[in-house]
């Protein structure tokens, strides 16, 4: 089926299917389903639902919410995957959105309430894209032009750090799969330690000059991105904003 062989469709898939069932059932006055997907902020609560650790951030109820949580997600598969494999989107949303859930229940801010959401995920993989190539072009509805870091910059200041008071715990997750996107983006470029090395390299799969690319990302990946020469990184840069 066309739905397992492109990952990115099925993210998108079951998020608008989840949307559609929590909106659909209250609307005809069943029980709602969001408190058994919701992650909540009550660890007897969590120990109880602990599925939900994954499911709310494939849960939304608004339109507003998942429509621009899919929006930023599909602009930005063909950045993703300029220097990943489709598979990997599975692993960098699943871990965003992880660590986005850990952050908020580490620090034990709240004590009540609930968060849902695949923002923390959506920014996770922003983050990555932004350490990979900060310089990359971004052409918003072809009239303005950014660097991808000033873009994944206003991105993350219009739907985290402006009006940090409303929804300030589905913001902490925010940050949190932002942290790990980051952190996880600069060990790939360094190169992991051999215990947690990726058993897989990374492959660019539509860009011209295919064959450069991937022998230098395959160099990354034996070797950490410092293994490259200054010479090496300039023609990196260059290919992957073809």
């Amino acid at each position: 089926m066309k739905l397992f062989q492109k990952p990115e469709l099925a993210i998108i898939s079951i998020n608008a299917l989840i949307f559609l069932s929590c909106n659909i059932l209250t609307s005809i006055g069943l029980p709602s389903i969001t408190e058994y997907l919701a992650l909540s902020f009550s660890f007897n609560v969590l120990l109880h639902h602990p599925w939900t650790l994954l499911s709310f951030m494939f849960t939304h109820v608004s339109v507003g919410h998942v429509f621009w949580n899919m929006i930023l997600f599909y602009m930005n598969l063909r950045f993703f995957y300029t220097f990943f494999k489709p598979t990997d989107i599975w692993k960098i949303y699943i871990y965003s959105g992880l660590a986005g859930a850990c952050t908020v229940l580490a620090l034990g801010f709240f004590t009540s309430g609930y968060v849902i959401g695949a923002s923390a995920s959506v920014l996770g993989m922003m983050a990555m894209i932004t350490v990979f190539s900060p310089d990359y072009p971004v052409h918003l509805w072809g009239l303005i032009e950014l660097r991808y870091k000033y873009f994944f910059g206003l991105v993350f200041v219009l739907s985290t750090l402006i009006d940090l008071n409303q929804n300030a715990a589905g913001k902490l997750t925010h940050v949190g799969g932002a942290a790990f996107g980051f952190i996880y983006a600069y060990y790939l470029k360094k190169g992991f330690p051999k215990l947690f090395k990726p058993k897989t390299v990374f492959r660019v799969i539509h860009n011209t000059g295919e064959d450069r690319m991937n022998a230098l990302l395959d160099k990354i990946s034996k070797n950490g991105y410092a293994s490259l020469s200054k010479r090496e990184r300039d023609e990196l840069q260059q290919l992957s904003k073809k």
